[in-house]
């Protein structure tokens, strides 16, 4: 027997693939095979590639006890309008009742379609040839909607998909409708929302996005045009805001674990039995052959976690006064957690974040903790530029490091401790490590106060040998660019 709709609200995020889900079918129980989960809101709705009768659709499935006769309508009213105007979005193909309350909107599966999310994910693809095209479908189509006097509250580059050259709107459920064209301001204000939600290297793209946008309207001047970058800055940072709350939360991505001996969050792709092996006993991993510091506060190693090269950092509480303190703030690996998250929205590379634990007594009390990464298997950017037999491109690593002194200067973010074994420069992409110490600032003076000790402490790596005149232009230019 398929699940019903009170079923899937207790599973939550736990429902299983393959799995049926009964539906009625003109008062007939028909089972629907859910084969792959798209997305899921536990308790609420849930996106599947499905098979029905033979056939692979699409399911979008709303089962929440109360909400879900609202946000079907919300979902087939946005469906409707993009057929009503002729805009690019998979066919409606049925609508059915699940068993016990619910809804399923079966929808037609572009099988070879690839989700923006997903086809921009590679950096490359930003600014190739073929990506510019699709930069280019995107604009049209938000244009396009917007002419017709529609937007979507929710923009997010999974609201479109790229299928034999053509771009189509597969997201409904927050589309809002004016009776005209929409105005000038609020095409602005859409614009940044969406482009505000890319990593900050996507910016360099947005004179040729808006020109695709501008193709269909040209109301546009360079006044209006020059609005778009502040106000895009303005809202990454109120998203900053948001998703450093958010990154401490069970989601698609991460699974938070709370009990009276510890508190977690950690990447979902780990296997359940590696990680009840780890928050077990976490100072198993803590290995002496493998240290690669063994500080009073602060022991680092490596380790293999389900046949991954990983690197543990442990920090240590030492003394009764620190162990007081630490019940009034955050520990160093919950900061590291948030830093390396908030780092990734930003586009800024770390090593991969997989988990963070806090040891605890009676849930409250605070002991040591941990933060768990990949390991780059490259020797950080001291070693490289010392190492003859290194071939590190100066031009480009000059080029990395400014880019990331201005995104951490625009961001009002400080990194705290400068030194160049903190980075590492590999495929022409520079990983920043060491995270307990940076923090996100409220008040722009402090910030820049902040900033100017990261360039101080920078340039202290160079001082003496060849490498400080090599760093000195770019150096310059920061200091003029602030003073600018």
């Amino acid at each position: 027997m398929g699940y019903a709709s009170k079923d899937l609200v207790k599973l939550g995020r736990n429902v299983p693939t393959p799995c049926a889900v009964s539906l009625l079918d003109n008062g007939v129980e028909v089972d629907l095979e859910i084969l792959d989960i798209l997305r899921i809101l536990p308790g609420k709705r849930l996106t599947a590639v499905a098979s029905i009768n033979g056939e692979k659709v699409v399911a979008k499935l709303f089962f929440h006890p109360q909400a879900w006769k609202r946000k079907l309508n919300k979902e087939l009213a946005g469906m409707q309008e993009f057929e009503q105007h002729r805009l690019a979005a998979p066919k409606v193909l049925s609508q059915h009742s699940i068993k016990g309350s619910g809804a399923v909107i079966l929808i037609e599966y572009l099988e070879t379609g690839i989700n923006l999310a997903d086809y921009f994910a590679n950096e490359k693809a930003v600014a190739s040839l073929q990506g510019k095209k699709v930069w280019s479908l995107l604009f049209n189509a938000l244009c396009s909607c917007h002419n017709t006097g529609l937007w979507q509250g929710d923009m997010h580059l999974g609201n479109y998909m790229l299928f034999q050259d053509q771009l189509y709107l597969v997201d409904g459920g927050d589309v809002h409708r004016l009776s005209k064209p929409l105005q000038k301001y609020r095409r602005l204000e859409n614009i940044a929302d969406f482009i505000s939600q890319f990593p900050v290297s996507f910016d360099a793209q947005v004179e040729g996005m808006l020109e695709s946008y501008q193709s269909d309207y040209k109301e546009f001047c360079s006044a209006d045009l020059a609005k778009i970058r502040p106000r895009v800055q303005s809202l990454r940072i109120r998203r900053l805001g948001d998703f450093e709350k958010k990154v401490f939360r069970s989601t698609s991505a991460n699974c938070k674990a709370k009990t009276a001996t510890y508190h977690s969050v950690h990447d979902r792709t780990l296997q359940e039995h590696d990680l009840r092996a780890f928050t077990k006993n976490p100072d198993s991993y803590v290995k002496q052959d493998q240290m690669l510091k063994n500080g009073h506060t602060t022991t680092v190693v490596q380790a293999s976690i389900g046949g991954i090269a990983m690197v543990l950092k442990r920090y240590n509480i030492v003394g009764v006064l620190q162990a007081i303190k630490h019940l009034f703030v955050e520990s160093r690996a919950h900061r590291c957690w948030r830093n390396a998250s908030m780092l990734g929205l930003l586009g800024i590379h770390t090593p991969r974040p997989y988990l963070f634990l806090e040891e605890r007594l009676y849930w409250v009390f605070q002991r040591r903790s941990y933060f768990l990464t990949e390991k780059i298997q490259t020797n950080n950017v001291l070693l490289q530029l010392e190492d003859a037999n290194e071939k590190v491109d100066e031009a480009k690593l000059i080029t990395a490091f400014a880019n990331f002194f201005e995104i951490m200067y625009s961001y009002q973010i400080s990194h705290g401790d400068m030194k160049a074994t903190n980075f590492i420069f590999q495929e022409d992409k520079l990983y920043v490590l060491d995270l307990d110490a940076m923090q996100r600032h409220r008040f722009k003076w402090w910030s820049r106060k902040r900033s100017m000790s990261d360039i101080k402490r920078f340039e202290k790596n160079w001082i003496g040998s060849r490498y400080e005149q090599v760093f000195a232009p770019m150096i310059k230019q920061y200091h003029e660019n602030r003073r600018a």
